[in-house]
């Protein structure tokens, strides 16, 4: 069944492998990777500009990689 959409399989920082439905065409002005503090603030401030704007993270969650699994231990931000 073909319903305009593809399916994928993204690989989290885990093993486990998670599917997701993609469009098959996106359109914007901005594509941001990472919704890390620096991707975060960039994706926010195009926007604000008025531009169509985008963010890419690997995560299931916007923060980054410091936030989501590096820096800061888990039980401190809960």
């Amino acid at each position: 069944m073909d319903n305009g959409r593809h399916k994928k399989n993204v690989r989290p920082a885990g093993d486990k492998y998670i599917e997701v439905m993609m469009s098959t065409e996106i359109k914007t002005q901005v594509v941001v990777l990472g919704a890390g503090p620096a991707g975060y603030s960039a994706a926010f401030r195009c926007a604000d500009l008025g531009l169509e704007t985008v963010i890419v993270e690997r995560y299931n969650t916007l923060g980054g990689v410091c936030l989501n699994v590096g820096c800061i231990p888990q039980p401190d931000i809960f």
